[in-house]
């Protein structure tokens, strides 16, 4: 395949799995989305926080000195990380309700280090914010923002050093996959594909990513309603016209839910993709 058919593969599949990618998606689902990295002892919870920060810290990327750029920010998992060490993070996202909660997941003595602000980087202009080779670390994780060949090499753009995304190779979790079935009458399909697609226009583009996997496992209970709402938002995505999708997720958890919770297991396999510019 070539660079092209590598871009409309990866535009043809952002078609199917984010049919509903608007800022007014995002700012409904920012709450939901916060509480499932968010714990009352420890703030935000990151299952590989830790061991991405010193992967980049052992490789002199993130130092004292780096100006961060974290793309799809959402809220603050990695941003208030970042802001720990880095000279200066830049944290954007689409949705405003996401950026107000990243900023009180920043603890207050680092909130100099961070600055916020709630855009698109698909529309974005480099050159007039000044932004062109500005950033040591331009990065992007699990975030749909990274969303075809424009936004990937644009990341190239606004790197003097290094840029890092990230995104699920695979993952299993039964009340997610079988509540696929039921709303979708179909398989889930594989993940992934788009970290594929990025890797090869990457190379094709005369970069040399690196490609790391890592494993996770991750277990909560969710109230019933809590869960109906939180995986009707989840699906929503795939169709925002679909009316009646809410109804059959509510159906079948009801009759999954063992005293009022639904208890998930996740499995999943994410890959860091990172590469010198």
């Amino acid at each position: 395949m070539n660079i092209d058919e590598f871009a409309q593969a990866w535009q043809q599949d952002n078609e199917f799995f984010y049919k509903d990618n608007s800022r007014e998606f995002w700012d409904s689902t920012a709450q939901r989305f916060n509480q499932r990295f968010v714990n009352n002892t420890n703030g935000i919870h990151n299952m590989n926080t830790d061991g991405l920060m010193a992967f980049l810290q052992q490789r002199n990327i993130l130092t004292a000195e780096t100006n961060v750029l974290d793309i799809g920010c959402g809220p603050g998992r990695f941003t208030r990380e970042f802001a720990k060490t880095a000279n200066h993070v830049t944290a954007i996202d689409i949705s405003s309700n996401m950026i107000q909660l990243a900023k009180q997941n920043t603890a207050e003595e680092y909130l100099d280090h961070a600055d916020y602000e709630a855009t698109d980087w698909k529309f974005l202009d480099l050159a007039a914010r000044g932004w062109q080779k500005k950033y040591d670390l331009v990065f992007a994780s699990m975030t749909p923002g990274i969303s075809g060949i424009d936004t990937l090499l644009k990341m190239c753009e606004a790197g003097k050093g290094y840029c890092f995304m990230s995104g699920f190779i695979s993952r299993k979790d039964e009340v997610a996959d079988q509540l696929h079935r039921v709303v979708f009458g179909e398989d889930p399909k594989p993940r992934g594909k788009h970290l594929y697609y990025a890797l090869n226009i990457l190379f094709l583009s005369g970069y040399y990513p690196e490609i790391m996997y890592n494993y996770s496992e991750r277990k909560q209970e969710l109230a019933l309603e809590e869960a109906i709402e939180t995986y009707s938002a989840a699906f929503k995505k795939r169709n925002a016209e679909d009316n009646g999708l809410r109804d059959r997720v509510a159906g079948y958890l009801e009759r999954v839910a063992v005293n009022g919770t639904i208890a998930e297991k996740a499995c999943s396999k994410i890959a860091w993709i990172i590469w010198k510019v």
